[in-house]
């Protein structure tokens, strides 16, 4: 992994357990992992990483899975009727969970091999990524409410919810061919 790689699992763990960390302490944490933990080749330390990655994909098409169900968005991100086991959830989860959390958005390549398997799913992130933009450049999405733009849905969210349909397909078939 990159410094960078390593620089964003550890933001990712600081955010998931609401720490206050400034960049410099995360790139220092990183490089610690880097020589110390994470990138032993023993097995305990490649289970571990596979564990956190797997973890993180796992999120990803939970996401994905949300922004292809516009019935989904509807009652959840709108009526706030949350299915059982969710206590709250929100579009800009999502959005920050692409942008910030893993960065992805920014460098799907960055993804490579790590919670993303393969180039179609580099194409399909990006694809998504694209459409995601669309709606965040013409629509003030941190500052409406997502009826705004989930009711209707404008044609930018339906691009969205067509992206993460196509994104999902993709996913589900790496999944299934690395388990045969």
């Amino acid at each position: 992994m990159t410094n960078n790689s390593w620089w964003m699992v550890g933001k990712w763990f600081a955010d998931k357990l609401n720490l206050n960390l400034s960049d410099n302490s995360l790139k220092l944490q990183a490089a610690s992992y880097k020589k110390t933990g994470l990138n032993r080749q023993d097995a305990k330390s490649r289970e571990d990483k596979e564990n956190m990655l797997t973890n993180v994909r796992d999120e990803l098409i939970k996401h994905l899975e949300r922004l292809s169900d516009l019935a989904y968005q509807r009652r959840a991100w709108i009526n706030k009727d949350f299915p059982p086991g969710i206590e709250y959830d929100d579009p800009d989860l999502v959005i920050h969970f692409l942008y910030d959390e893993t960065g992805i958005a920014d460098n799907p390549e960055s993804g490579l091999n790590n919670i993303l398997w393969n180039s179609n799913e580099v194409i399909a992130i990006k694809n998504l990524i694209e459409k995601l933009d669309l709606v965040l450049d013409n629509y003030d999405v941190g500052f409406i409410s997502p009826k705004e733009y989930i009711q209707l849905p404008v044609p930018e969210w339906q691009m969205v919810i067509e992206a993460a349909k196509e994104a999902l397909v993709i996913f589900r078939e790496v999944r299934s061919a690395s388990e045969n």
